[in-house]
């Protein structure tokens, strides 16, 4: 290709104005400890690449600073910008699995990414995985880590705010709750760790008899894992060679390769040594400063028991997937679920026969990532989990014309307006949903008659990990003098009071506003958001927003004209318009009137 690369990969840790400002070549804005970070610092090694770091401080939220919010809206690390290197349209992306596959399309050297289509998506289902771990990991990392780091760091919580300037009133609430520890209960920090265990035990069992994850050869899924893999110990979640054998022998193996060791810098390389090795020091430091007495959590606690009742689980019936005889694909179906509605939309408009097999909303709960292969679709005698997987895979494997550009720029660009849709979903949406309607559902199935069928979840292996979430949701409906504290006295902790409801729904209200107003900016002038044909980028923001109103916001022509005539064109498509019209009626009984 010709392309040339910057004759240097600088450390910029400088905090002026400039600091993420675009420079010529290629540049990372990334984070050492970053578990996402070091997946795209892998990638360039790989590649042998050259390249800027600019390193941002997520510990002062740096990703917040309003000009890296120019750079990823998402407002998290890493990004990468390329400028005026040959051959290569200069550009902006966000997302790791988004910036990885680019640079695997447009750079030379080793090839990261399966050109099969059955291939590619057993790798990117991998990706996937480690997305949907995050929905245990990183609420476990906050509150078994990183509040444990506050506290060795600062005297009080409110000097972690001192001559910080990117801080909201929402997110100081935030790290107050966790600096006091008080984020999560200890029972809920129990069952994040058997969360993450469960996922990891998924690993585990694809690694029988495996060297790599994908066929018999190192690729991007490989990357992919590692990193948040490795930091299990870190979060007092041990892998022992007793219980995951398969995952022990992977990571050792996996680190002889020199991109995992180079992509670590000294720093995070310490850091993951005192929190894995020595935790205690850090804990007895925190509690010293505090004046506190917080006890962290170990997974040796629930290992035993994770590993027991996964024996016992896998010898109950599994879910039959067998695609019926008339149709081509068979797709999982959660009600008012924008993935599982952008799934049915794509095979309408690429016009392949499909059934749908009903599932429970009460898998959901907790899983804003689908955690535990939620999304899934089954393709003959192939079983695909992760809803991007699956769209890709569909888009890939069918005839028709495909839902993204071909020009790896515009698909790049499609990507990153998914990416963008997910982490709204996942840091603003998907929390305030679950409480606005995912509570209501729950109040509609389990009365005052059969109030012990949600208690006995606690008990059911199947959602045990997750009680915790489901209680917390079913009690923000009660009231404090409801008959149901009769049964639920244990819980009446956990009812919020009408000032923390309406606080919590504005906050994400004007979170989503924001996220409106960004929209807005990108559609002037445009029919779609990229190029100039319906994309994946267009079904997946729009899916999206049509759970607005279930959260009071109702996009109106006079406040969002763009974004109201983008979201009518795509009501009007062909391949959209049925699908489009159940799922809005399925959410009239939701709505919040302004």
């Amino acid at each position: 290709m010709g392309a040339s690369y910057s004759k240097t990969s600088n450390d910029d840790t400088r905090t002026t104005p400039n600091k993420f400002q675009p420079r010529d070549g290629i540049t990372l804005y990334d984070s050492g400890p970053s578990p996402c970070g070091r997946r795209v610092r892998m990638t360039l090694i790989e590649k042998g690449m050259k390249w800027n770091k600019v390193e941002v401080d997520l510990f002062t939220v740096e990703q917040k600073n309003e000009d890296f919010l120019k750079i990823n809206p998402n407002g998290k690390v890493p990004a990468l910008t390329i400028r005026n290197v040959e051959g290569i349209p200069d550009c902006s992306l966000f997302e790791a699995n988004v910036i990885t596959e680019f640079l695997d399309t447009v750079f030379p050297g080793i090839k990261l990414y399966p050109e099969d289509p059955w291939e590619k998506a057993q790798v990117q289902q991998w990706q996937e995985w480690e997305i949907s771990l995050t929905d245990d990991f990183v609420p476990l990392m906050y509150a078994n880590t990183f509040g444990f780091v506050m506290r060795a760091k600062e005297s009080t919580s409110d000097s972690m705010f001192k001559d910080k300037q990117n801080f909201t009133q929402q997110m100081k609430e935030k790290y107050r709750r966790l600096y006091d520890g008080t984020s999560q209960t200890r029972e809920g920090i129990e069952q994040l760790a058997i969360g993450c265990y469960k996922s990891l035990l998924i690993l585990e069992k694809a690694l029988q008899d495996k060297t790599y994850l994908v066929g018999d050869r190192f690729t991007i899924a490989d990357i992919s894992v590692y990193p948040r893999v490795e930091m299990f110990s870190m979060l007092g979640l041990p892998i022992t060679n007793t219980h995951f054998p398969n995952v022990t022998r992977y990571l050792a193996n996996l680190y002889t390769r020199p991109c995992f060791s180079q992509s670590e810098d000294r720093k995070a390389k310490m850091s993951r040594y005192f929190l894995s090795y020595v935790p205690s020091l850090i804990v007895g430091i925190g509690n010293w400063k505090s004046g506190k007495s917080h006890v962290r959590f170990y997974g040796t606690e629930v290992i035993d028991r994770v590993i027991a009742d996964d024996i016992m689980q896998s010898g109950r019936t599994s879910v039959n997937y067998s695609v019926p005889s008339t149709e081509e694909f068979l797709v999982c179906d959660f009600p008012m679920s924008a993935e599982c509605l952008q799934m049915k939309m794509v095979l309408t408009i690429k016009g392949v026969k499909f059934a749908t097999k009903s599932c429970d909303f009460l898998d959901t709960i907790g899983k804003p990532n689908g955690s535990g292969g939620l999304y899934w679709m089954q393709h003959g005698d192939r079983h695909v989990t992760g809803h991007k997987t699956i769209l890709d895979y569909i888009n890939n494997t069918t005839p028709g014309k495909s839902l993204y550009p071909s020009d790896p720029k515009l698909k790049a660009d499609c990507q990153c307006w998914q990416a963008w849709e997910q982490t709204m979903n996942w840091m603003e949406l998907g929390t305030v949903v679950e409480k606005c309607m995912i509570s209501q559902k729950l109040h509609e199935r389990f009365t005052a008659e059969n109030i012990d069928d949600l208690l006995s979840l606690k008990i059911d292996p199947k959602y045990s990990a997750k009680f915790n979430a489901i209680i917390t949701l079913y009690m923000s409906r009660v009231n404090r003098d409801s008959p149901l504290l009769e049964v639920l006295a244990d819980y009446k902790h956990l009812i919020p009071s009408p000032e923390d409801r309406q606080q919590s729904l504005e906050g994400h209200q004007e979170l989503l506003k924001t996220r409106l107003v960004y929209l807005e900016t990108a559609l002037q002038g445009k029919k779609y958001l990229v190029g100039d044909d319906l994309t994946l980028a267009d079904l997946a923001v729009f899916s999206r927003l049509l759970l607005f109103p279930v959260v009071g916001l109702h996009i109106s022509a006079d406040l969002y004209p763009n974004v109201a005539t983008w979201m009518n064109t795509i009501r009007q498509h062909d391949g959209c318009m049925e699908q489009t019209t159940v799922f809005e009626k399925s959410l009239q009984t939701y709505q919040i009137s302004q």
